[in-house]
């Protein structure tokens, strides 16, 4: 089990949760945990270490965590808008009869409000897709919502709106030559 709390004071503005539902306690850069998560990863199986990261006087477990692992094969930026993370809260739901502490991914808004990013089946899971690391892809919920059920990515990851925009600029540099 491995504490990364020490390495967490910074953005105090950020320590109250924008969602009543949600009872925050702290936040940590999202370098520190992708940086102990990969650390946890890389750890044998048989090792005494339990796949768990420390925070706040809370557990949060890490074994199978598809979300934490999308994020670090994914990035932690929105693949549609790319609004960049700059944040992990851990909190837990109000509203969860288990109060199960989860460690939620934030990005900050030009105007100062957080957004919640999620991991987002590139293809639903209604369409056949399957609940693993190559079929999600990292959104902002903004973006995630607009998406819905649609298949708007290619296998690149790549939007359908920045291929178009990439089509159009390779289109006028072949005008100008």
């Amino acid at each position: 089990m491995l504490n990364i709390t020490q390495i967490s004071s910074f953005m105090d503005k950020y320590l109250v949760p924008k969602n009543k539902n949600l009872v925050r306690f702290g936040i940590l850069p999202v370098e520190a945990v992708i940086s102990v998560f990969k650390e946890i990863e890389s750890m044998p199986n048989g090792s005494h270490v339990k796949p768990m990261i420390e925070a706040f006087g809370h557990l949060i477990s890490t074994a199978g965590n598809l979300k934490l692992r999308t994020f670090i094969v994914h990035g932690t930026t929105c693949k549609c808008c790319g609004i960049p993370a700059t944040f992990f809260a851990v909190e837990y739901d109000k509203n969860d009869p288990e109060k199960a502490i989860i460690l939620n991914l934030y990005s900050i808004h030009e105007n100062g409000k957080e957004i919640l990013m999620n991991m987002d089946h590139r293809l639903p899971r209604f369409r056949g897709g399957a609940d693993c690391v190559e079929n999600m892809q990292t959104m902002c919920q903004p973006c995630n919502l607009k998406k819905g059920c649609k298949l708007i990515f290619t296998e690149g990851g790549i939007s359908k709106k920045e291929l178009k925009a990439q089509s159009k600029q390779q289109a006028a540099r072949s005008k100008k030559l």
